[in-house]
């Protein structure tokens, strides 16, 4: 009777982990975003509405995301780097993960030499001040469902220089995902500026995925929109090689990146 039941207790627990392993080891997470950009005028320049889809895939200690077709980054946990990929050029750019919150190192990346550097440094030391990212995220105990999850609202304020934004956000902790990772995919950009290594400190105070965001961003005194939307969540596999570098690429200029790592 006791092997019978232990035989039967056994049973049980491989049924179960036959079902639990393919989801474990297998898919990775699929998220569709859909990014809107209101019209504007800039400094003479107008800029018209303009709606995109982005595509992001998060696997085990990787993550991709992919700007429309000209252009994709890699985060690469393993590596403990960052690749940039231009698909109209087929070239790569990678950063080390110390390149967060650290110019200096930025700019010795773009220079030919040691002496360059130098004089990179010099000159752009009266505007590391006006390059200092200060930011606040504020939770509030407004919730509310938003794209078909239950949600949370958090502000997310941000100062650089004469630059201010301020961001709505809701997120879901419906969606267990990697939120480091996502996070930096979305300030790719601005990782290497003073103060970056703060802000994605204080960007873990927002639990869940943003599954909707409106950004408003004050630019010499004239107001940009944006607003990213959750349109498709899924756990799919990814297309073969999505986390590498694909075949034939070569590898590009830092100093394309321009000073914030554009």
């Amino acid at each position: 009777m006791r092997k019978t039941k232990l035989f039967g207790a056994l049973a049980v627990v491989l049924i179960v982990t036959v079902m639990v392993l393919p989801r474990v080891v297998s898919a990775d997470q699929y998220f569709k975003i859909e990014t809107h950009s209101d019209a504007y005028s800039l400094m003479g320049k107008e800029q018209p509405a303009a709606t995109d889809t982005m595509v992001t895939w998060i696997g085990k200690n990787a993550l991709r995301a992919d700007n429309g077709d000209t252009a994709s980054i890699l985060i690469l946990n393993d590596d403990e780097k960052f690749v940039i990929l231009n698909h109209t050029k087929k070239t790569f750019v990678e950063l080390p993960f110390d390149i967060v919150g650290n110019v200096e190192m930025l700019i010795d990346m773009q220079s030919e030499s040691k002496e360059q550097a130098e004089q990179m440094k010099q000159a752009m030391e009266g505007m590391m001040s006006m390059m200092q990212v200060n930011m606040e995220v504020i939770p509030t105990e407004e919730k509310a469902e938003k794209a078909g999850y239950d949600c949370q609202k958090y502000t997310v304020k941000m100062k650089m220089g004469q630059l201010t934004s301020e961001e709505e956000i809701w997120a879901t902790e419906e969606i267990d995902t990697d939120y480091s990772m996502y996070r930096k995919s979305r300030n790719i950009m601005q990782l290497a500026l003073p103060g970056m290594k703060e802000a994605l400190v204080e960007l873990q105070k927002i639990k869940g995925f943003p599954v909707m965001t409106m950004t408003t961003t004050d630019m010499m005194g004239t107001p940009i929109k944006r607003n990213y939307m959750l349109l498709e969540f899924k756990d799919t596999d990814p297309p073969r090689g999505a986390y590498q570098v694909p075949e034939g690429y070569t590898e590009g200029d830092p100093a394309l990146l321009g000073p914030m790592g554009r």
